[in-house]
């Protein structure tokens, strides 16, 4: 049998490998544990706890930043589940605050 995770545990570790910059076999064995108890930890971590909000950490990609973004230029979010929304140039900011609205009361 398994051994056991705490939860915390698991988030502290998924949050470090994610600073570490490490790919997951490096970080593994610098950290002595192995790669089915690490992901293991990662299916825990990125699961919502019981009555928290869906909140995910945002990546921008290299190259880009929001304070270069000019207005009106088109973007693009992906998901945790990868799927992935874009916004192309001269959106309806309305209809996008319609989307977003829509989609903070889907439960994760």
């Amino acid at each position: 049998m398994g051994k056991v995770i705490d939860e915390n545990q698991a988030r502290q570790t998924i949050e470090k490998w994610r600073a570490s910059g490490l790919g997951v076999v490096q970080f593994t064995k610098r950290e002595g544990i192995s790669v089915r108890t690490f992901y293991r930890m990662r299916a825990m971590a990125d699961q919502p706890a019981e009555g928290d909000p869906c909140i995910v950490p945002v990546v921008v990609r290299s190259g880009s930043t929001l304070a270069s973004t000019a207005p009106g230029s088109p973007f693009e979010v992906e998901l945790a589940s990868g799927m992935k929304i874009r916004v192309g140039a001269g959106f309806d900011a309305m209809e996008l605050v319609r989307l977003v609205e829509a989609l903070a009361g889907v439960r994760c």
